[in-house]
């Protein structure tokens, strides 16, 4: 019997072997590599009153790793008598796809540092923090990111800083402070809503030192840094798009690489990519590697219904499913790509599978 379990940090399993007599935890999913200590197993049987419930310490250090495993085969007579029957379970509906802006499940802010306090001179180093061997008074740096809070909301945005900052939130500025130069915090408020994305920059001056920390605090939500798993990678049009870094995705599989398996009708949404306020035209552009021919991906605005921006013939790339060709058309309808908006790619095909997908791009011609 398998039970998946689902935590902010961490996806596992609980394995139990009826026959082995044996019960076995282990991490499945990771967000960012941690140890914890774990003083407590705790079992209450399903449908028992509290005071039922078997509290067993444990005092155990174990590293939150994908793959790392935790044999909990002593406890196998508590924890299988724990569980409940498949029999009494009622059967759900097919599995429609989930939104990953609804987990933990982001990277952070992405982060140009700069060698002047003009945004320029872009200086080529490691992501998250900012470099310590750059001059003092003469750096500043920009972050960008779509947060997806986890309630909705008022949130305050706190500001510590030495130098000066820009926090602009969906377009609207929330705080304007990147002309000074002392160290203090400043803060601001807005009302967010956890169904919704918003596309975040934060811009900012090096004082006399470098330190910058963004802070939140709602009703609910305890004041402290913006976790980087609440926050999702900003892309622009111009710009290589990996195909696994969806909001929402239907009828295909995805690892760190790209999207597999992937059936007739399935589909992924991309949102908030930065179109700029300047009509350009547009030329669409999707990496594939596929068997099979007679194989379209629909470019859609917004879901899978949304207006048609094109639409591009996909045919067989090589005897395997990992020789990579890239397909291209002309996106015909500009009249709103303008801003930030929402992709929709939709792989339609006549076989078993339209094939993986690696990355697309939307090239300005």
């Amino acid at each position: 019997m398998r039970i998946p379990l689902y935590y902010p940090r961490f996806w596992a399993e609980l394995v139990i072997n009826r026959s082995k007599k044996t019960a076995c935890f282990t991490v499945t999913r990771t967000f960012g590599e941690e140890t914890f200590w774990i003083n407590t197993l705790k079992v209450l049987p399903n449908g028992k009153p509290a005071s039922d419930q078997k509290v067993f310490p444990l005092g155990r250090e174990f590293v939150l790793q994908s793959g790392n495993t935790l044999d909990l085969s002593e406890y196998f007579s508590f924890l299988a008598g724990a569980v409940t029957n498949e029999s009494v379970l009622k059967p759900v509906g097919p599995f429609t796809g989930f939104p990953r802006d609804r987990i933990a499940n982001g990277t952070g802010f992405t982060a140009e540092f700069y060698a002047n306090r003009d945004f320029t001179g872009l200086i080529e180093c490691a992501e998250g923090k900012m470099p310590s061997d750059m001059p003092k008074g003469t750096r500043s740096a920009r972050f960008k990111g779509n947060i997806f809070p986890r309630y909705s909301q008022e949130y305050t945005w706190f500001i510590r800083k030495n130098g000066g900052v820009r926090l602009t939130v969906d377009g609207k500025v929330l705080i304007d402070r990147l002309d000074e130069a002392d160290d203090r915090e400043c803060s601001a408020k807005l009302n967010m809503n956890a169904s919704a994305l918003y596309f975040t920059e934060l811009d900012y001056v090096a004082g006399k030192e470098s330190a910058l920390t963004l802070e939140w605090w709602s009703t609910s939500e305890t004041r402290g840094a913006v976790m980087r798993q609440r926050v999702l990678p900003a892309f622009c049009a111009d710009q290589y798009i990996p195909a696994n870094e969806y909001s929402v995705m239907h009828g295909a599989e995805s690892n760190q690489d790209l999207l597999y398996e992937v059936k007739n009708d399935a589909y992924a949404i991309y949102r908030k990519i930065n179109f700029g306020q300047d009509r350009r035209s547009f030329r669409f552009r999707i990496l594939v590697a596929t068997c099979r021919d007679r194989g379209v991906a629909e470019v859609r605005l917004g879901n899978p219904q949304g207006a048609l921006l094109a639409s591009i013939p996909v045919t067989k790339t090589g005897a395997d499913w990992w020789d990579f060709v890239w397909f291209e058309s002309d996106i015909s309808d500009l009249s709103e790509l303008l801003g930030m908006q929402d992709i929709c790619i939709v792989f339609r095909t006549e076989n078993d599978s339209f094939g993986n997908v690696k990355a697309f791009e939307i090239a300005v011609r």
